[in-house]
């Protein structure tokens, strides 16, 4: 996590940062809501309130860095997956 990342973390409550992760890591706000404030209720009420953290500012900055760091680390593509099984294979044939 970079020092604007840092930053950009400070500044949300950490149930706003709990919230955000899960967000990042499941892809549902509903659900990231439901762990992250503990709510049981409604679930009209607890996507009302995903939709209301997901839309703050600090969150939405937060959750933009996220998922650029996320998809920065999982930048793999099958041409470099067929390259690393063609070079394992050349080195077990001999």
């Amino acid at each position: 996590m970079d020092a604007n990342m840092t930053a950009r973390k400070k500044a949300l409550t950490p149930k706003e940062s709990t919230f955000a992760g899960l967000y990042v890591e499941t892809g549902n706000a509903t659900e990231a809501y439901r762990q992250a404030y503990d709510h049981n209720g409604n679930d009209a009420t607890a996507c009302r309130g995903a939709h209301d953290v997901l839309h703050r500012p600090a969150v939405e900055a937060y959750v933009g860095g996220l998922q650029a760091e996320h998809r920065e680390r999982h930048k793999v593509t099958v041409d470099q997956l067929t390259d690393q099984l063609e070079k394992a294979r050349q080195v077990a044939m001999g």
